[in-house]
């Protein structure tokens, strides 16, 4: 793969920039013993499972909804095997679970991130996020020091369509296309990254860690630059 210096990379968010530090269920287990419930983290990420499938709006169509509601009825979802969610005073377990995945110490930057970042940032190249998430992705990237390397952030909830629709792609076009009109998206999901990518026109880089990471790419940019 060549990469096109003059081109606008576009990042996906999570399992390409960010990733969770602990499993779901164990993050919901741990707030319930705050509550004075003592649930296992393994039945409750089965029930995330459960509720994720079940509940997920499929890749691309319309996302114009009361995000935070729609992630109550996923945590009541999960909690539904549970014989101990009665005893949880669930409109307040709820808020603070929500709460929770806000907080920047609850996610890690992998650590191929920065140099390939520094890199782009250097050199002059636009560079955006483009990502199926919600508003707290905001305090995740100023809280882990990302958001300065990138602009526009573009967030599905915000614009009420997610990727792989090509509504999504073309609303990153227009708000950098006073800058470059090539673009490249740089992502970890084959259906949401790599599929969009593909029928928006654009180019794809498959994050596949350990064997293709962000150093691979850092290094393609390398290299495209001297020839």
């Amino acid at each position: 793969m060549k990469v096109d210096l003059t081109a606008a990379v576009y990042f996906d968010a999570g399992h390409t920039l960010l990733h969770p530090r602990q499993s779901v269920g164990l993050v919901y287990s741990e707030v319930a013993e705050r509550f004075g419930v003592k649930e296992e983290a393994e039945l409750l990420d089965a029930g995330f499972r459960v509720a994720w499938k079940k509940l997920k709006v499929p890749s691309g169509e319309n996302v114009r909804r009361d995000e935070k509601e729609w992630w109550k009825r996923i945590v009541r979802e999960t909690w539904r095997d549970s014989e101990l969610m009665e005893q949880l005073p669930f409109n307040d377990y709820f808020e603070t679970v929500y709460q929770e995945f806000a907080r920047p110490e609850l996610w890690s930057v992998y650590p191929d991130v920065w140099e390939l970042l520094e890199w782009i940032n250097k050199h002059g190249i636009t560079c955006g996020i483009l990502s199926n998430w919600d508003d707290r992705l905001h305090p995740l990237l100023s809280g882990h020091g990302l958001a300065r390397y990138f602009d526009p952030v573009i967030i599905s909830a915000e614009h009420g369509v997610s990727k792989p629709s090509p509504d999504i792609f073309k609303i990153a076009e227009a708000l950098t296309s006073d800058k470059c009109n090539k673009y490249l998206l740089v992502g970890d999901d084959a259906e949401c990254d790599q599929e969009g990518a593909k029928n928006a026109g654009w180019e794809f880089y498959h994050v596949q860690r350990p064997h293709q990471n962000l150093t691979n790419l850092l290094n393609l940019f390398a290299k495209s630059y001297l020839e």
